[in-house]
């Protein structure tokens, strides 16, 4: 059985792409933690993992994410991912322009 899911964000780059995703069906009451969820994909590997949501930022034109592990700065246009080690440049599209196979992992993430 699959998952019920919705994606808020797809920020993509030419190693990771960066996804929100919100778990649907949930009862309002639901822990925001439980219901809401940034995850990173590396393309070269596949591999996903969770990023730990510490706080946001929302200013005119500007969204900030702040992560245990990273800082994500972005527009309606183009992003930039830190981590301690490097930058990753990414590009904020459209959620329907999400590539099958994205989905195919991003499902799997929650269900397997």
């Amino acid at each position: 059985m699959t998952t019920p899911l919705k994606t808020l964000y797809f920020l993509d780059g030419e190693e990771i792409t960066l996804v929100e995703i919100k778990l649907a069906g949930l009862p309002p009451e639901t822990d925001k933690s439980k219901v809401y969820f940034w995850l990173i994909i590396d393309k070269s590997s596949e591999r996903t993992g969770k990023l730990v949501f510490v706080s946001m930022k929302s200013e005119t034109g500007k969204e900030v994410r702040h992560f245990t592990k990273g800082k994500l700065t972005f527009n309606a246009a183009s992003g930039i991912f830190e981590t301690a080690q490097k930058r990753y440049p990414l590009k904020n599209l459209p959620v329907s322009l999400l590539p099958e196979k994205t989905k195919e992992i991003i499902q799997d993430y929650f269900t397997g």
